[in-house]
């Protein structure tokens, strides 16, 4: 599974529609670009320092966006590892041992 930009972060959280841009335009037009985009948050009454804190600490998996509890998404988030180790790489390494499975999950 593909992890969220922040850019699509912020548009699936608030609302918002970004647009991307080259690193040439970023370079030459930069506080244009962070005026653009603070306006908008301001317009949803959210802080892009929070958004950003809350997207380092839940934000990058899509599925943080359907549970609104923390331990609850790092729970889901544990399984989706448990069931990446255990399923699917035993079925592209079968010969992987338990004990090779204990020190990945390590």
């Amino acid at each position: 599974m593909h992890g969220l930009s922040f850019r699509e972060y912020l548009e699936l959280t608030y609302g918002v529609d970004l647009s991307t841009y080259t690193l040439e335009k970023i370079c030459n037009d930069h506080a244009k670009i962070a005026d653009q985009i603070l306006e908008m948050m301001n317009a949803k009454n959210a802080k892009i320092l929070q958004a950003f804190h809350r997207y380092i600490k839940v934000g990058y998996y899509p599925y943080s966006q359907e549970v609104d509890d923390d331990a609850l998404y790092l729970m889901t988030l544990e399984q989706n590892l448990h069931t990446t180790i255990e399923s699917d790489l035993l079925s592209i390494f079968p010969n992987l041992k338990g004990s090779s499975v204990a020190k990945l999950k390590q």
